[in-house]
C-alpha cells in the first residue's frame, strides 16, 4: 500500500524501533490531530530555528506521514525476465 496515510519511515541500520514507536503515536488520532491539522501554519509561521523547535519537528513528520507525497510504490526488476515490478509495500 502507498499513498497519503501509507507512509513508512525507512530503516537506517539501527532506527526500526525508534521508527515503530514514532508509527505507532503518530497512528493514534489524539497524537495526530495534535500536530497534523496545524502542521504547515505552524511551519510557515514558526520564529524559531526549525532544529531546535520540537513543534517544527512534530508537524514535518506528521506532513511527512501524512501526505501522501513520500509515499510511493518500489519499482525492481523481475530477476529472470528483466521486466519492471512494481510492489505495493515499502
Amino acid at each position: 500500500m502507498f499513498g497519503a496515510g501509507n507512509t513508512g519511515l525507512i530503516n537506517l541500520g539501527n532506527t526500526c524501533y525508534m521508527n515503530s514507536v514514532v508509527q505507532v503515536l503518530m497512528s493514534m488520532p489524539e497524537f495526530r490531530e495534535r500536530y497534523l491539522p496545524n502542521a504547515n501554519e505552524h511551519l510557515n509561521l514558526c520564529l524559531k530555528w526549525t532544529p531546535d523547535c520540537f513543534e517544527c519537528q512534530m508537524s514535518k513528520l506528521a506532513i511527512g506521514l501524512y501526505s501522501g507525497d513520500y509515499s510511493q510504490p518500489i519499482q525492481s526488476r523481475d530477476a529472470i525476465t528483466g521486466e519492471l515490478i512494481e510492489d505495493d509495500f515499502y
